[in-house]
């Protein structure tokens, strides 16, 4: 843990006030808060690692007649202690003198100087899976996570290496697994319309001129190519296609594909 982070979680423990209590004390009727984290947007997105926890939180609540006063998600690795949600959580568990509920160890945290600190620190903190775990069973478990996050990282670093000896470009491997999000997807054509309208608008004059001379899209293809001016990003070389959408995109009409009252060629 960094010096950085574990000032911040001291001060958010501190502000907490919160004096430590006894093992023995009842687990039924408590008020709890409780915290959810996923590590990746991705995760977040497909929601179904939120929805187990969430379940599994909600069915210790009905056991135990817990009382759910707040909740609070993240999306942040485990080993990063600097986590503002977090630090919510802790301050609602303050001011409602409630119980913070997370659904396994390993939600909570994969780091054990940050499970130390928090049992330490008098912070109630309860697993679902583990309910009645005392301090000796969380730091065993929290060493169980933090050791399977090294291992995880380790069999992917090994996979990695295998798929570089192979000649795969893993970077771009990896970006090809990743589904962008609908909202993203929408984002990123808006910003290429825009570009290409000012691309359009651009060499709207040119467009306009050598369509008034009596040029067809044809025509105007090989005078864009003869003249070497780039053509939009994606594309090698100008198309008739390319020319048609800039006309489009500037607002002008097109001429036609081929000019002089000539037919399409046949293939």
């Amino acid at each position: 843990m960094t010096l950085a982070a574990r000032s911040a979680l001291e001060r958010a423990l501190s502000s907490t006030r919160l004096k430590p209590r006894s093992l023995d004390r009842p687990m039924l009727d408590r008020r709890l808060v409780a915290y959810y984290r996923v590590s990746t947007p991705m995760q977040e997105l497909r929601g179904l690692g939120l929805a187990g926890q969430r379940t599994a939180v909600e069915r210790f609540a009905a056991r135990w007649r817990g009382t759910l006063v707040a909740e609070y998600t993240e999306t942040e690795s485990g080993r990063n202690c600097q986590r503002p949600n977090l630090h919510q959580a802790l301050g609602a568990c303050r001011v409602h003198r409630a119980t913070l509920l997370i659904a396994q160890i390993d939600r909570l945290a994969r780091n054990v100087a940050f499970i130390a600190m928090l049992i330490e620190s008098g912070i109630e903190f309860v697993a679902a899976d583990f309910p009645l775990a005392n301090s000796f069973n969380k730091h065993i478990m929290a060493a169980i996570a933090e050791h399977e996050l090294k291992s995880m990282s380790d069999r992917r670093k090994a996979v990695c290496a295998v798929l570089k000896a192979r000649g795969v470009d893993v970077a771009r491997h990896l970006r090809g697994k990743q589904r962008p999000s609908p909202q993203a997807l929408d984002k990123a054509r808006a910003a290429l319309l825009a570009r290409d309208t000012a691309r359009a608008m651009a060499l709207a004059p040119l467009l306009r001129e050598l369509r008034d001379r009596g040029e067809s899209v044809n025509a105007i293809v090989g005078e864009l190519r003869r003249m070497e001016i780039e053509a939009p990003k994606g594309g090698r070389t100008w198309s008739a296609s390319a020319i048609q959408r800039m006309f489009r995109l500037a607002g002008e009409a097109a001429p036609p594909k081929y000019g002089g009252g000539r037919r399409r060629p046949s293939r």
